[in-house]
């Protein structure tokens, strides 16, 4: 038996979507399920299989949020006939016959799909620095920011930022409070403080605010599926936001690619964090790649058996 979404409604209804392990819905074109309106954000929903083998969605910090059932939720299990709406798009989670036949939807590889906005740099770092256009440009909306010297649109960053290790457990921390619709609480609009600031527009503050990305410059890990084997390659972690970052590894990754983010934490000889990622730009002349972050990390000991720090 296979397990589907099937449009009930949009622009190509009837149409059955397979559904993975993990499977990412949005308006990209590397989304597994292309959804293209410009209400949908471009990687808008991710469904994944749970330990006890049912399937979950989960919203990826949308701006439209995503319906179940007609409940607006941030993560909810998936039964048979569970009714999944997104910006207009209503789909049914189904079972089906292994040999049953899907109606196969081309993806859009345009404007509207693949959208992306202007980046300001703000980093002093050499590395960030001689970055090609196609790197400086591959992120929407954000800033980045070398917290240990550079002063932003929006005042001062602090002369004495926590360590890279601090900063990334931040990031799991902000995006465990998101899973779980913490938005409110002081710990919340902390971490949101930290990582986002209100965009401005002709001397006026907006509504919408712009991911602010943080120098990190640390040695990683990146886990990459080939076939039955996951090769295991060798980077630095550049810059990092709540949703992704840059990476500079010793071989090109393809756009598309879907990997883990390793990195060391010395909690245990193979302590680390682990981040589920998918390439969303690369520029294999530098080895630049941006990583966008899928679901929740993964703490423990996640590194190589054979990993020294």
């Amino acid at each position: 038996m296979r397990h589907v979404l099937r449009a009930l409604s949009g622009k190509n209804p009837g149409a059955a979507y397979l559904i993975r392990e993990r499977t990412t819905l949005g308006r990209a074109a590397l989304a597994d399920i292309q959804l293209v309106d410009e209400s949908v954000s471009r990687f808008h929903a991710l469904i994944e299989r749970q330990v006890d083998g049912r399937h979950a969605i989960m919203d990826l910090d949308s701006k439209a949020g995503i319906i179940v059932d007609g409940n607006p939720v941030r993560r909810a299990a998936l039964e048979a006939g569970t009714v999944v709406e997104i910006c207009g798009f209503t789909l049914r989670y189904e079972t089906i016959e292994d040999d049953a036949p899907l109606a196969l939807v081309p993806k859009v590889n345009g404007f509207v799909a693949v959208r992306q906005t202007n980046r300001v740099v703000k980093a002093n770092d050499d590395a960030t620095a001689a970055a090609p256009a196609a790197a400086q440009s591959a992120a929407s909306d954000t800033e980045v920011v070398d917290e240990a010297r550079s002063t932003g649109a929006y005042g001062t960053v602090p002369a004495a930022p926590p360590t890279w290790l601090a900063l990334l457990r931040e990031v799991v921390e902000a995006r465990d409070l998101r899973d779980r619709g913490d938005v409110d609480s002081p710990r919340a609009r902390a971490l949101a403080d930290r990582f986002t600031e209100p965009q401005m527009f002709l001397g006026r503050r907006r509504s919408r605010r712009a991911t602010r990305r943080h120098a990190c410059r640390t040695p990683v890990l990146i886990g990459v599926r080939r076939g039955p084997d996951v090769v295991t390659l060798v980077g630095f972690l550049i810059d990092v936001a709540v949703d992704g970052g840059r990476v500079c590894t010793e071989e090109a990754l393809p756009i598309g690619t879907q990997c883990w983010l390793l990195v060391a934490t010395g909690d245990s000889e193979r302590g680390g964090i682990a981040f589920s990622t998918q390439v969303i730009w690369s520029d294999p002349a530098s080895g630049h790649a941006g990583l966008g972050f899928i679901g929740r990390p993964v703490s423990g000991d996640v590194l190589p058996a054979l990993h020294t720090r």
